[in-house]
């Protein structure tokens, strides 16, 4: 997942992953649906990066599982998108949280983190996705696609923002 600009992207981080997906409900950036209070990352929110969206993840939600969605995982720089579904989509690995204090506030501090409300054309998209957890079992949440064509030669191809990292040094 990604802020709109770089400065607050300053990261450090120390933990992997894994996530999954099919088919996008897109639902309109700041609402939330009741029955859905859960979100995957697979980005700089994941666990051992230290910024202002993993803040919140923190004052808001509790993990549940890593996990895994259908997609493409590029490299923007200082942190990854997710395209969905894209061409020859694979397992874009993850960590899904359950929204436990104030979900709407926090879902709410999370578009705006990640620029998905207040500007258009926005860079991501809330949308919500099927996650593929451990166990087998599937369960719906939130997650940011990015909207924008990506840059030439930036896929991740293990679909693993923190073993891509481990593996650049």
């Amino acid at each position: 997942m990604a802020s709109s600009s770089a400065a607050t992207r300053t990261s450090t981080r120390s933990s992997s992953t894994r996530a999954r997906s099919r088919r996008p409900r897109t639902e309109p950036a700041g609402t939330v649906a009741l029955d859905l209070a859960r979100v995957f990352v697979y980005g700089t929110l994941r666990e051992g990066f230290s910024n202002p969206g993993r803040a919140i993840l923190d004052e808001h939600a509790r993990p549940i599982d890593d996990g895994w969605v259908h997609g493409q995982l590029h490299d923007l720089g200082a942190y990854p998108a997710l395209i969905h579904p894209g061409e020859d989509p694979g397992p874009v690995h993850g960590e899904l949280y359950e929204l436990v204090h104030e979900p709407a506030e926090g879902l709410g501090r999370l578009d705006r983190y990640e620029g998905a409300r207040g500007r258009d054309p926005l860079p991501y998209d809330r949308r919500r996705l099927p996650v593929e957890v451990a166990d087998g079992s599937t369960h719906e949440a939130w997650t940011y696609a990015w909207t924008k064509t990506p840059p030439p030669n930036s896929r991740i191809p293990s679909g693993d923002w923190i073993a891509y990292l481990d593996a650049e040094g």
